[in-house]
């Protein structure tokens, strides 16, 4: 769930902009707070205390990627989402 908010939070930048016509590097405090909080998700777990508190255990590379794969779907409805919006605007 955090990967897919940290996908998703792109999006949440315009309601009608594409997320790739927004440069990034325009809002390095969110940027910084994506980082941190992936940071804080991935050391949570492989740190065993926080393991068992929350119940996690670390994930594979390949895991990993899938599960970016699928964050990414999110980020692409969106896209489609909102280019369906603007055709509906102008027409």
């Amino acid at each position: 769930m955090v990967l897919l908010e940290n996908f998703h939070v792109f999006n949440c930048r315009s309601e009608r902009l594409s997320a790739f016509k927004i440069p990034i590097v325009r809002n390095r405090l969110l940027i910084g707070g994506l980082i941190a909080a992936q940071g804080v998700h991935v050391v949570s777990m492989h740190v065993p205390f926080m393991q068992k508190v929350l119940g996690v255990a670390p994930v594979t590379m390949e895991q990993w990627f899938s599960f970016c794969a699928l964050a990414s779907l999110l980020l692409l409805a969106m896209e489609l989402y909102k280019l369906w919006q603007r055709r509906q605007q102008s027409g």
